[in-house]
């Protein structure tokens, strides 16, 4: 893993210090090393089930203290993915199962709140039937639980029946800082963050998630790459989305 590392950050080609493995059929190739291993996944915006996939495999390799980084927290073929991985289940051959696993992503909690607002997606005005129903759509996440309790409370107690956006949002906030000051993000076995939200920590494995969507010069993708491998106390994997995409900055020359 250092000596890859090491490749990284001085410019070389990453592979080089990597044993070439194939598996599977049809025939896909991995890279792997003491410690890392690198793969390519082909996956688009209409396929993000395979990322999630892949990822959920990855996840069957037991650790405590997982973290998944990378260099654009916004994509929305990694962020599908992820939520995929957090509510669906897989089955092996033999008919065992695995998944679904659980995931934080760490974050300020101003744009936990932003994303948590957006996906449940609250109209200007709503009933309090109107709001339960939204809120149950996504009632798998507990800050989403948090903010249904008050809403069925304030009915029950109050009578409210009606209830505007800008209140419910209000209600996101205090259940996001409630989460973050009780430390329940942070307390989560899997993690995921930017690699700019990872500097200074360490993990016993990090899974680097590597999108097309990464920007910024040649050095700057290296150094991030970098960064995010050397986050890893153990293990360390790169999952590279698309293909053929190896062979340039910050993998290679």
């Amino acid at each position: 893993m250092l000596d890859a590392a090491l490749a990284v950050r001085n410019g070389d080609n990453i592979l080089d210090v990597l044993d070439k493995r194939e598996f599977g059929k049809p025939k896909r190739v991995r890279w792997e090393g003491e410690g890392i291993e690198l793969s390519e996944v082909p996956a688009t915006a209409s396929n993000s089930g395979l990322l999630a996939w892949h990822l959920a495999f990855q996840l069957t390799r037991r650790s405590n203290d997982v973290a998944l980084l990378t260099p654009d927290a916004k994509n929305t073929i990694i962020r599908n993915a992820i939520e995929a991985v957090g509510t669906r289940r897989w089955t092996w051959p033999s008919g065992a199962t695995f998944g679904p696993f659980s995931i934080a992503w760490e974050g300020g909690d101003s744009s936990i709140e932003q994303e948590l607002a957006e996906k449940i997606g609250f109209p200007a005005s709503a009933s309090y039937d109107e709001v339960c129903a939204v809120l149950k759509e996504h009632s798998t996440q507990p800050m989403v639980k948090t903010v249904d309790r008050r809403v069925r409370r304030l009915h029950r107690v109050t009578g409210q029946s009606e209830f505007e956006k800008a209140q419910l949002d209000s209600f996101i906030s205090d259940a996001v800082r409630t989460n973050t000051r009780l430390g329940f993000t942070k307390s989560a076995k899997i993690k995921a963050m930017s690699i700019h939200a990872a500097k200074n920590r360490e993990f016993d494995r990090v899974i680097v998630l590597w999108p097309q969507s990464a920007t910024g010069g040649d050095e700057h993708k290296r150094r991030l790459l970098y960064n995010a491998m050397t986050r890893a106390k153990s293990y360390c994997t790169i999952v590279v989305l698309g293909t053929g995409r190896t062979t340039a900055a910050p993998f290679a020359p």
